[in-house]
């Protein structure tokens, strides 16, 4: 079974808008890195931004909108289990949200990620949120990228909150003309740097 792990979280604080960008440490249980003398390594991950509850494909969102879509996705879950009539009931879901998801929280087992655990990377996540600016005195620099496409703009390292707004229309208007997205990442590329640099504030 393939699933995602969510080693750590986030979020970045927009002041100007009162939105937040969800930003998650994540990867799949079924791909590795390279280890430095060939073979595996361990599991591999990245930082990325995380519209999955966002409006149309934003990149930020207003946490009240992040949070009643992730409780609508609770109640879809919910409802699909009872149209397949196996039995399972709503209290199951919500202990073993993981296993009807494909999501590991931490690592380990699917279904040691319950509704609760989930819904709290959101919830901790709004309330933990740092702007561009306090991350970037921390180190960490959130920039804009969309892999595989071509005539992408620059990848610039925001500083400020002013910054990232203008590299925003920027992106947009690319994606617009291209027919395609972007997501947020965090440089440094080290994503134990980035975690270790976070977690000393």
């Amino acid at each position: 079974m393939s699933y995602e792990i969510i080693y750590g979280k986030q979020f970045i604080r927009l002041r100007k808008t009162g939105e937040v960008v969800p930003m998650l440490l994540a990867g799949s249980n079924n791909t590795y890195e390279v280890a430095p003398h060939g073979g595996n390594g361990r599991r591999s991950r990245s930082w990325c931004s995380m519209g999955f509850y966002n409006r149309n494909g934003k990149i930020s969102e207003k946490p009240e909108v992040i949070l009643k879509k992730l409780d609508a996705e609770l109640n879809r879950t919910i409802r699909r289990q009872r149209k397949q009539g196996n039995g399972d009931k709503p209290s199951d879901v919500r202990d073993y949200f993981g296993w009807y998801t494909g999501l590991s929280v931490g690592g380990g087992h699917c279904s040691k990620t319950s509704w609760s655990r989930w819904r709290s990377q959101f919830t901790n996540g709004v309330k933990n949120a740092l702007t561009v600016e306090d991350l970037a005195a921390l180190g960490v620099h959130p920039y804009f990228t969309s892999y595989g496409s071509v005539g992408t703009p620059s990848n610039v390292l925001l500083k400020t909150e002013a910054e990232y707004f203008a590299e925003l229309k920027k992106w947009r208007e690319w994606a617009a003309a291209a027919g395609t997205t972007f997501s947020m990442r965090f440089s440094p590329l080290d994503t134990d740097s980035v975690l270790r640099r976070i977690r000393k504030r």
